[in-house]
This record gives C-alpha cells, sequence and structure tokens, in this order.
C-alpha cells in the first residue's frame, strides 16, 4: 500500500468515525456541536467522500 493510499484510508476512517459520533447526537435527540459538524465537513474532502455521503448522515 502506498503513503497516499494509506493517507487516504486514514481519512476515510476519520470521517467514518465523525460520522459515527454525529449520529449518536442525532439518535439520543440532541443536536451535534457546529466544531464536529465542521470537522466531519473537513473530514468528508479530504477523504474523497460525496456532499450526499455527508447529507446523508446529517439527515437523520
Amino acid at each position: 500500500m502506498t503513503k497516499k493510499q494509506k493517507y487516504l484510508l486514514e481519512n476515510k476512517f476519520e470521517f467514518l468515525k465523525l460520522a459515527y459520533i454525529i449520529t449518536k447526537y442525532q439518535m439520543s435527540g440532541e443536536e451535534p456541536p457546529e466544531e464536529l459538524l465542521e470537522r466531519a465537513r473537513t473530514a468528508r474532502i479530504i477523504a474523497d467522500f460525496s456532499r450526499e455521503e455527508l447529507k446523508n448522515i446529517l439527515k437523520c
């Protein structure tokens, strides 16, 4: 695995961890902190996920 592939994989994992945390907030009926949402937006771009994937998480 190349360094570039490892970097992308690490960033995808980070985005998925943030998505999980956001989902936990939403499932408990709370709004996720804005800082967390901003981190997820940044991670989405770096991890090369589509905007729709982030929107689907935020809809829940």
